[in-house]
């Protein structure tokens, strides 16, 4: 019974981080709820009701809030340079990533190019931290 009852306040304790961080993303990103929403298959108005952690969709939310862990300790906690980085042209994507995280396979490649430390260029962050 403990246990169970555990198991429970610990699903919605995740379930409750996955919400609060996803949503913060999109403002921090510099994108849409639109934009964000279809990056895990979800209606804006499902996501706004709740994301369960443990579905496709809170798997992919996972997958994002990872990947926006990762460019905000390579900016330094700075979020002028998550946002620009997420908005302009990156040669070494060949798109917009704001773009291509529409699909399930751009996620992935931006995913996999943050794992590898490749993230911001340093001339990003610069560029940020001197305005």
């Amino acid at each position: 019974m403990v246990v169970e009852v555990t198991q429970k306040h610990h699903a919605v304790d995740e379930n409750n981080m996955v919400n609060s961080s996803f949503l913060k993303i999109s403002h921090d990103f510099g994108i849409t709820t639109e934009q964000i929403s279809s990056a895990i298959g979800l209606s804006r108005s499902s996501i706004y009701r709740g994301i369960k952690a443990d579905s496709k969709p809170g798997e992919l939310a996972l997958l994002l809030i990872r990947c926006y862990r990762i460019l905000y300790s390579s900016s330094k906690k700075n979020k002028l340079p998550i946002k620009r980085w997420f908005t302009t042209f990156n040669s070494e994507l060949g798109g917009i990533p704001a773009e291509q995280i529409t699909s399930l396979s751009g996620l992935i490649k931006i995913s996999n190019y943050l794992e590898n430390d490749v993230a911001i260029p340093k001339q990003h962050i610069d560029l940020q931290s001197h305005n």
